[in-house]
């Protein structure tokens, strides 16, 4: 009997993989793949917990001179996965790769193949789109090889990445700041945020005023509300209240008399099912998740078999998938909601449409039917529901995308009222099609009827009203929008848009501000330096079409060495020129003096914002002052929109940049910084590019520095609230501690974290720390973010610790630590009231109905509460 090894990449596969070949029987190997023959063989399924090698940290460790060679070592936590995969394979038949079917599982097979060794035949190649029996086994029994042309455009990229990441960080250390990078997606990811803060700071809002009649027919008792229809011209020219009030008396002395009434049927088509930037878009938009979630929650679904490969960029479903939908649909709402013949999508042309959308593996499984069964495991309850939505969102999506398009009569009613004009929209679903299976999460919702209104009506006004506005700047990008933009540009592949909006955010360029995100200076000062020497590579069209050619590459129509060679010649001759050409981020003097010196201060950007630092830093040692002031950005007491509405979203940026003081020199809008109570820096938003405007404001504010000192618990210093490229943080003030620790969103500082040795993470090789964060303690794992294990802490846990714990968590010491029928309880934090809690679980981490609250000084049960 065949003893084989089957590698794949996630440990979350392995149990279901290794069941659906318990009972495999092969069939006999095609020609040109590894031999075998119609026989039963035993698999042992084991995971490479992803790449297993890569590009050493340090050095290029690729050689340009020499056909590109790659240097590449095993990566440090991955010494012993290696060393048990080889053995492993040392007494296996055959080598089983079923990494994922993109190229980058193309490339961990490859790599897998590289470090094993041996005969080149004994590893096979298998792909599958879902975790399901059927598709394993049909996997196993479609033997291939390797795809030489998918690892290749997979290396190029990583070689141009790594290039690019390698020549221009140095640069960016020498000649702006330190903790910045560039790369060669990242810096026009970064580019395009930069443009549109410009835009928005150049923009002028225009005050104009909306007036509103409500009206009613003459024997109704209901008033329905007519908005006044202006040109787009004549809208503006109501700019101010007392114009808008004209409008008004205009129309309460006229007789308002229905003009027309417009009728039309409209259609309205299924969107495709999901690929995986829609699925990012929509779960941002609708759940309002982070793309990083999504994509996290995605893989626990394909990993338990309930969806297909999340990360795909074809709209191809397969002609099963497709007819087992049509069977669904007809029988859960009607012959009626099934199209004339079956709804087909195009891919775009870039697309690899061997691969599926995103769809349920069997749509027969509904949400409900996720949220009873037992396809997601020993899951936290938390998890689970936010996986149950993410499975909702995307079989909601797959099976409406095979419905007949909804229908809707719109209906428009003109009213004249003396020398204006009074419109009332309204919209009628006529058949609800595709949008029955959407539910809640459509934007189609049933509009009001309207009444009978008859050609040259006369109708009674009820009341008036008239509502500020302002004309609104180009939206700002959140992550939804952003990847959009990406996609729609063709700029990098949406697989990788998770890791390059983190890594922006991380290296400071980028901030987010309710869901919007802004454009920090030192991300304007890079993007100008990069546009400046390195214009193509900061193209929107030269990154699109790098693109294009890595996936000439992926098809076998392009050499990659060819590409490499032309790109690194013009490149490396620019970052020549580049050395010496750059404009350096020079501080900017000011007027403030030093608070310990007295020499000049001057403005300075870095990666962790802006702040002022004295003229003396450079001096000799024994001359030298380090002194530094923090600014505290004003944006926090300035109204930013955080909603969805785009159009309340605008008038709120719009009057944010009312708010700003307007630049003397240039006439953009200035950015207001605290020095202290009693002093306010305003730099123009173009300081660091073309204006040097600067103005100081004297005044008296508050905003909250008073309460932001603490003992250190290092040194007994004292902390300080500051700003880094993560956000607040407490730094003690004596330079020769450097103790710092995390700042709650309340400004308060965060717990001394708590070593849990004993509380391992197996799987990880880790384990747990006690934590303090905006959500309570939790237990996270130490080697956060690298390792995002996190759970909330047992009673009995904590009480493990007693002596570590801080002393505002005493009491949870006292809570019980278990319900009195033997299940252990769990410490649980109320956001909404700031109250801790705790719940009794069973053995599989599942709450119980049992809960106890800390109440006059003492842990009562939920029920003694309520008597």
């Amino acid at each position: 009997m065949p003893k084989n090894l089957v590698i794949v990449e996630s440990p979350g596969k392995v149990k279901s993989i290794q069941n659906y070949l318990s009972n495999y029987v092969s069939e006999p190997a095609k020609e040109g793949v590894a031999k075998g023959s119609q026989q039963r063989e035993t698999f042992k399924v084991m995971s490479s917990y992803g790449h297993i090698r890569d590009l050493p940290k340090r050095g290029l460790n690729v050689d340009p001179e020499h056909h590109w060679e790659q240097t590449y070592e095993i990566t440090e936590d991955k010494a012993k996965v290696v060393s048990d995969l080889r053995k492993e394979a040392s007494s296996a038949d055959l080598v089983f790769l079923a990494t994922d079917l993109d190229r980058e599982g193309e490339a961990i097979a490859w790599h897998l193949r590289e470090i094993i060794g041996g005969d080149e035949d004994r590893f096979v190649r298998v792909v599958f789109n879902e975790i399901t029996q059927a598709a394993i086994q049909k996997a196993f029994s479609e033997r291939g090889r390797i795809d030489e042309n998918l690892v290749n455009a997979q290396q190029v990229r990583r070689i141009l990445d790594r290039v690019v990441g390698y020549k221009l960080t140095p640069l960016l250390y020498k000649k702006i700041a330190r903790n910045l990078s560039a790369g060669r997606v990242q810096s026009v990811a970064v580019r395009l945020v930069v443009e549109r803060e410009r835009e928005i700071r150049a923009f002028k809002p225009r005050e104009y005023w909306d007036v509103f009649a409500n009206l009613r027919q003459k024997d109704s008792q209901e008033a329905r509300t007519f908005k006044v229809h202006f040109t787009e011209q004549a809208k503006f020219d109501v700019g101010s209240e007392q114009v808008a009030e004209q409008v008004v008396v205009a129309i309460q002395a006229s007789t308002p008399t229905v003009k027309s009434i417009t009728k039309q049927e409209t259609s309205r088509s299924a969107n495709p099912p999901f690929i995986t930037s829609t699925l990012q878009r929509t779960a941002s938009t609708q759940l309002r998740f982070a793309l990083s979630k999504t994509m996290r929650l995605a893989q626990r679904l394909y990993e338990a078999g309930l969806i297909t490969y999340m990360r795909t960029d074809s709209t191809n479903i397969s002609a099963e998938a497709r007819d087992s939908a049509a069977k669904l649909v007809k029988t859960k709402y009607g012959t009626d909601y099934l199209p004339s013949k079956p709804n087909e999508y195009k891919s775009k042309s870039n697309a690899q449409e061997a691969h599926e959308a995103i769809r349920p593996s069997d749509v027969n499984i509904d949400p409900d039917a996720v949220q009873f069964g037992h396809q997601l495991g020993r899951m936290q309850l938390k998890d689970k529901a936010e996986v149950i939505k993410l499975y909702d969102l995307i079989w909601r999506r797959f099976v409406a995308s095979q419905m007949a398009p909804a229908r809707y009569e719109n209906t428009t009613v003109a009213v004249v009222a003396g020398e204006h004009e009074l419109r009332l929209s309204g919209r009628v679903t006529l058949f609800d099609g595709h949008t029955r299976a959407l539910g809640t999460s459509s934007d189609d919702r049933q509009e009001p009827d309207l009444p009978e209104y008859k050609q040259d009506e006369v109708l009674t006004i009820d009341s008036m009203d008239k509502k500020q506005h302002f004309t609104r700047p180009p939206a700002r990008y959140t992550e939804a929008r952003l990847v959009k933009e990406l996609e729609d540009r063709g700029i990098g592949r949406p697989s990788t848009y998770v890791s390059v909006i983190s890594t922006i955010r991380n290296r400071g360029y980028l901030s987010m501000r309710g869901r919007q995100l802004h454009a920090e200076p030192i991300a304007e000062i890079v993007t100008d330096r990069l546009m400046a020497c390195f214009k193509d590579l900061m193209s929107y069209e030269f990154t699109a079409a790098m693109e294009e050619q890595l996936d000439e590459i992926a098809v076998g129509e392009r050499h990659w060495e060819g590409l490499l060679d032309d790109f690194y010649g013009d490149f490396n001759n620019k970052l020549t020129a580049a050395e010496s050409s750059m404009t350096p981020n020079d501080p900017i003097e000011t007027d403030i003096p030093c608070t310990k010196c007295g020499r000049q201060m001057m403005l300075r950007t870095g990666s962790t914002g802006t702040f002022l630092g004295c003229s003396g830093y450079s001096l000799p040692k024994k001359e030298q002052c380090r002194n530094t002031l923090d600014l505290t950005s004003d944006e926090e007491t300035l109204k930013v929109a955080s909603g969805n509405n785009t159009e309340e979203a605008g008038e709120q940026e719009s009057r944010r940049l009312l708010s700003k003081r307007q630049c003397g020199k240039c006439g953009n809008a200035m950015d207001g910084y605290y020095i202290n109570e009693n002093l306010k820096l305003h730099i123009c938003g173009d300081m660091h590019i073309s204006c040097d405007g600067m103005e100081l404001e004297h005044g008296k504010w508050d905003f909250g520095s008073s309460d932001n000192t603490h003992p250190c618990n290092v040194c007994d210093s004292d902390m300080q609230l500051t700003n880094g490229r993560f956000g607040p943080f407490f730094r003690c003030s004596n330079e020769s501690c450097g103790n710092t620790r995390k700042a709650l969103p309340d400004g308060s500082m965060a717990a001394v974290p708590v070593p849990f040795p004993e509380l391992r993470i197996e799987e990880e090789d880790d384990y747990f720390i006690l934590r303090e964060g905006k959500a309570g303690i939790f237990l996270g794992a130490s080697r956060y973010p690298k390792v995002r294990k996190m759970r909330q802490p047992l009673v009995r846990e904590l009480k493990s610790h007693a002596n570590e714990i801080d002393q505002k968590f005493k009491h949870l010491l006292d809570a019980p630590e278990s319900d009195g029928s033997g299940h252990d309880t769990l410490v649980r934090y109320n956001r909404r009231t700031g109250d801790y809690y705790v719940v009794a679980v069973d053995k599989a981490g599942k709450a119980l109905k049992w809960q106890a609250y800390f109440n006059e000084g003492r842990w009562q049960p939920k029920e003694m509460l309520r008597k």
